[in-house]
């Protein structure tokens, strides 16, 4: 029974995934229309640099909800382990979601407080952003919370960490087992400070090199909370038998988990947005989309805005503009297929 639970669960998660990225596609396509519709200071809202940026954002969100969806159903038909690729389908969808119509609200303004009924008695073209602010929140704590989530991915992306970890710990195992268990540790930090590339602005070199040293990060984190963390507790015990210590193990670190596992998903998304936008060839505006959220993730790893200083430095503005600009004209508007649009069931036709 459990495991009927937990395949309908992995696979719940898919279909969330899939509506919620039904839900970016219907915020891009009221943002795109609005963007364009709206005029403000003797221009459209959308050439406005924040009103941009925003609309850019909401695209590249798209873009990679998309390609996250697509690849998770792929392993679904294929018949592949998408266990851990599941709960990050769910994680990104519904947090890309959630941001999105937050952005969208804020574009709409004062409207985007109105309800439909609101909106369509004053004579306005109503469009129910408030509605999708309300619904938006629960497909977060729904098919298990995103905190917890996250939880899990680590614990399961680490399993073969703690697999040779167990060997090290277990009395029975053999000296043979210790030594390939040791090696193979020892070749992950090794491998973990090659070389990744020549070009400083490379998204492929930065995804080598940050993995390598994620790799690095996860054997040091699990050398002093498996080992010696635990060793040191049990010496402070030894010592003074009454004092309250906490309990050690990685299982216990929550945050240090989560931080490992955003890390993680985050390169991934970069290396899923890329292969994406190669395949998209009808869609010029693929691979600026790709670029787009590879630098902003480049940022979220960093915890640093020296990527986007570079970015600035050769006109991120002008590049923000130029793509919101593409972006209203329809170039992206194969991103917002396969929905009920709620503006064309008005009589607009974006």
């Amino acid at each position: 029974g459990f495991k009927c639970a937990q395949e309908l669960l992995v696979r719940g998660r898919l279909s969330l995934s899939a509506i919620c990225c039904g839900g970016l596609k219907q915020a891009l396509h009221i943002t795109r229309w609005w963007a364009k519709e709206r005029k403000q200071w003797r221009k459209r809202i959308g050439e406005h640099e924040l009103v941009a940026e925003e609309l850019v954002d909401i695209a590249s969100r798209t873009f990679v909800g998309d390609a996250l969806v697509t690849y998770s159903s792929l392993l679904v038909d294929r018949d592949q382990d998408y266990r851990l690729t599941s709960p990050v389908c769910k994680i990104i969808a519904t947090d890309s979601y959630w941001s999105a119509i937050n952005e969208l609200f804020e574009i709409r303004a004062g409207r985007g407080f109105e309800t439909y009924y609101s909106q369509k008695e004053r004579g306005e073209i109503p469009v129910a952003v408030e509605r999708m602010l309300r619904d938006a929140p629960i497909n977060l704590i729904f098919e298990g919370e995103n905190k917890v989530l996250r939880i899990y991915e680590g614990r399961e992306g680490m399993a073969e960490y703690g697999n040779k970890d167990a060997i090290l710990d277990n009395p029975a195992s053999s000296w043979t087992e210790k030594l390939k268990t040791i090696g193979w540790v020892l070749g992950l930090f090794v491998r973990s400070f090659q070389l990744a590339g020549l070009s400083l602005f490379s998204h492929r070199r930065f995804i080598k090199k940050e993995t390598q040293k994620l790799s690095r990060h996860i054997l040091l984190t699990g050398i002093w909370y498996q080992v010696l963390f635990p060793k040191l507790i049990s010496l402070i015990h030894y010592f003074s038998p009454t004092s309250e210590l906490p309990r050690g193990g990685l299982a216990h670190r929550q945050i240090v988990a989560r931080h490992l596992t955003d890390r993680a998903i985050n390169l991934f998304l970069m290396s899923l947005a890329i292969s994406y936008a190669k395949s998209k060839k009808n869609m010029q505006i693929a691979e600026d989309l790709a670029d787009y959220f590879c630098w902003q993730t480049r940022e979220k790893i960093l915890h640093t805005k020296q990527s986007r200083l570079w970015w600035i430095l050769f006109g991120y503005h002008r590049r923000v503009v130029g793509l919101a600009k593409r972006i209203m004209a329809g170039e992206a508007k194969e991103l917002e297929v396969e929905i009920l649009s709620a503006l064309e069931k008005e009589g607009i036709i974006v």
